[in-house]
């Protein structure tokens, strides 16, 4: 996936499928940005604020955590509620400089996925994982200067 700094929030992994062949409900998610966080990157589910369960679910958005880069839901659901949810998430980075001290560009960013099943079947919950990579290229602005003329006092004034 391509991220163009200033652009619109992406959609990370629109194609993420979950199975579980013990469990039909998970009971939390976490997206983190595990390789190359940096100031201003923001993980979200796509039209619900933090805080907040998704509609047509029982899965809440707990919040994201600027200083992990984590993304956290729970709220016990079935598979095909998580998957749905887990389709929308979204990456954007809200700074003017997205790959701050790095010289390379585009700069990647590995985003994990980790879902954790409800112990259904109660054999024990388990975990599992998946990665993507947000392909994160910043912008060349280029500096602006003004000049406002300076108004002068006729001499009689000075």
């Amino acid at each position: 996936v391509a991220y163009t700094e200033n652009g619109a929030a992406v959609t990370i992994a629109s194609g993420l499928t979950i199975s579980d062949v013990d469990d039909t409900h998970l009971a939390s998610a976490t997206v983190q940005i595990t390789t190359n966080l940096h100031p201003g990157d923001e993980l979200a589910v796509a039209g619900t604020a933090n805080g907040q369960v998704v509609s047509g679910t029982t899965i809440t958005v707990v919040g994201y955590d600027a200083v992990t880069g984590t993304l956290t839901l729970s709220g016990t659901d079935t598979l095909a509620s998580y998957q749905a949810v887990l389709r929308t998430v979204t990456y954007v980075n809200t700074s003017d400089n997205p790959n701050a001290n790095s010289a390379t560009d585009p700069l990647a960013r590995t985003i994990t996925f980790t879902v954790t099943d409800a112990n259904s079947d109660l054999a024990g919950a388990g975990t599992g994982s998946s990665a993507r990579t947000v392909n994160v290229t910043a912008v060349n602005v280029v500096a602006a200067v003004s000049t406002t003329p300076i108004n002068r006092l006729p001499r009689s004034f000075e």
